[in-house]
């Protein structure tokens, strides 16, 4: 299998390169981004762009594809600029895979996405959820994690608090709140890849309930 990767920088992204590179059913990755990410085998190829032009990736078919694009209205400095990232360039990558042969494409969004939230941060998820749907891929996946546990490459201070009180939070959070439970971004990537390769709906979504208990997790 030929896998396109978009957000191979980011927690989820880069521990969804790692788990890519180790499995022997995937045949070779292109990594799409503004910077190569820290993974690399000879599986791997990274593609700079800018999500406005993929000339750079050679037009060669791609079987599959992730997308662990995602940034917060701080990073991203607007919310006209996070809009672009997690809308935009989510819907601009999708459409070059379509454009490349991609049958299955796995998008990582995030709990509580709606495109109808009074929530900005949940609009857009939604929105993005909501347009991809149109693009006419044999199946989309669409994964929605609570909070991400794990050690980001940059800093963010809010979720680093969050991720200080996680297990607090945990265990304050049961019966029907359990759901929200935060997860260990590995978990979530683990789903990602493993969706690659079961048998899925036009269009599958995976909670975070699910990814929690492991159902989706590759063995």
């Amino acid at each position: 299998m030929k896998v396109g990767l978009a957000g191979a920088t980011g927690l989820v992204g880069g521990a969804c390169a790692e788990i890519l590179q180790q499995e022997s059913r995937v045949e070779s990755i292109r990594s799409y981004g503004r910077r190569a990410s820290c993974a690399s085998s000879p599986k791997l190829r990274f593609v700079q762009t800018d999500f406005s032009s993929f000339a750079a990736d050679g037009g060669a078919p791609l079987d599959a594809a992730i997308c662990a694009l995602g940034s917060t209205i701080r990073k991203a400095g607007s919310q006209q600029a996070f809009f672009q990232i997690d809308h935009d360039f989510v819907l601009r990558f999708a459409a070059r895979c379509r454009e490349l042969g991609v049958r299955k494409f796995v998008l990582v969004s995030a709990m509580g996405a709606d495109a109808d939230s009074r929530f900005f941060y949940n609009q857009v998820k939604g929105a993005a959820e909501r347009d991809l749907k149109q693009i006419g891929f044999e199946s989309l996946v669409i994964l929605q994690p609570s909070l991400l546990l794990g050690e980001r490459q940059e800093s963010r201070f809010v979720e680093k608090l969050a991720i200080t009180l996680a297990p607090l939070v945990q265990s304050l959070l049961v019966g029907p709140l359990k759901a929200g439970r935060p997860i260990e971004a590995k978990r979530v990537a683990e789903t990602a890849v493993a969706a690659l390769f079961h048998q899925t709906a036009k269009v599958e979504l995976i909670s975070n309930k699910k990814m929690l208990e492991g159902a989706w997790a590759s063995k």
